[in-house]
């Protein structure tokens, strides 16, 4: 039986979004899958995870295995049998360093066709293989509303920061609630909200009106109180400008919440047509960003001509005003978003695609 190393830093032990993948392609490939799976010495501590027995009944001796499996964004490495890479981009190119990086290795991996388009300009053995979220965990309680806004009300769940689009978030919430009808904005944000990004998080929020309520947290829940946050509120809300998959999103629909998303990258392609409404876009340059917020972004994919999109002003305030005046119909839309997620994105269907792109080096 080939043993698959899955190298993802230890992050399947983590309450995160890249800590979610991993636990999905360690469990998907040890429970549907002829591999044996293991998993790279375990150093950090555990977070408040599902499956945990499961995984640590895994073995992290990587002393034997036929595949490394390296999991994140892409790096140097070095290689000592055949090695795939699982990465996610979002963008309409590659970073010259990923390109030079991922020519050694034996096979890439990413959540849909958006990416693979974009990595098959460089690499030939590119293959694709979606993420999951738990429907078990993530499922409609209504008891848990009570808990949320007493208004209407818009959740964010994402890192704070330029590439997810907060500062248009803020922006367009400002000006499609100027009335004295009283709405909620939360952001829920695992990381940027240290250093600067509390300075900028007091300035995009002066933008809002009286009538908005502005709730705000920082730092990761475990997957169980993320489902609680969701059910706590109306409408889930991305202004990402490219994401590889966005979970909070989908995690969203499975709790029965209807979501608002740019209509760029897999946003557009994985998320289904009830229950969402999408928001026109614009393609940018990384190149042309001239906001001090975006400086990170434009140093790190700058000079190469990488497009990124911007969701529209003029779409956008529509949509925020359409789901606070339609919300019954979104909502029983989003029912059977739940369904559709529930019935195409599995973990068997997960382990298919792995197993595919590993026999395409002979495993």
């Amino acid at each position: 039986m080939p043993k698959i190393l899955v190298s993802d830093g230890n992050r399947h032990m983590l309450a995160t979004g890249y800590g979610q993948l991993c636990r999905s392609i360690i469990l998907a490939l040890k429970r549907y899958s002829h591999y044996s799976v293991i998993v790279q010495k375990r150093t950090s501590k555990w977070d408040d995870v599902p499956h945990k027995e499961e995984l640590l009944s895994i073995s992290d001796d990587v002393n034997d295995y036929d595949l490394n499996l390296i999991v994140g964004a892409p790096t140097r490495f070095t290689k000592k049998k055949p090695t795939f890479c699982y990465t996610q981009n979002a963008l309409s190119n590659l970073r010259s360093e990923w390109i030079d990086w991922l020519k050694e290795a034996d096979g890439i991996i990413v959540p849909g066709k958006f990416d693979e388009d974009v990595f098959k300009k460089y690499f030939t053995n590119v293959h694709i293989c979606h993420q999951y979220v738990d429907s078990t965990i993530f499922k409609p309680i209504s008891r848990y509303r009570s808990e949320g806004p007493l208004t209407p009300s818009f959740l964010f769940v994402g890192s704070f920061g330029y590439r997810k689009g907060v500062d248009l978030l803020f922006e367009f919430f400002s000006k499609a609630f100027m009335g004295d009808k009283k709405v909620s904005l939360s952001i829920h944000s695992f990381t940027g909200l240290e250093n600067q990004g509390i300075n900028y998080l007091l300035k995009y929020s002066a933008l809002l009106n009286k009538n908005v309520n502005l709730n705000v947290f920082n730092g990761a829940l475990s997957p169980a109180w993320m489902n609680r946050i969701y059910n706590r509120h109306d409408v889930i809300v991305s202004l990402s400008r490219g994401e590889g998959w966005c979970m909070p999103l989908h995690e969203a629909l499975m709790c029965g919440k209807p979501v608002i998303a740019s209509k760029s990258t897999a946003m557009d392609e994985f998320l289904p047509s009830f229950g969402v409404r999408r928001i026109d876009v614009k393609e940018k340059l990384v190149d042309d960003i001239l906001d001090p917020f975006g400086l990170g972004m434009k140093n790190y994919y700058g000079n190469q001509g990488i497009g990124f999109w911007d969701p529209q002003e003029e779409d956008s305030i529509r949509a925020f005003c359409e789901l606070r005046d339609d919300l019954s119909t979104y909502t029983e839309d989003a029912k059977k978003a739940r369904e559709f997620l529930i019935g195409k994105y599995s973990l068997e269907s997960m382990a298919e695609q792995l197993s595919r792109a590993f026999k395409s080096v002979g495993l």
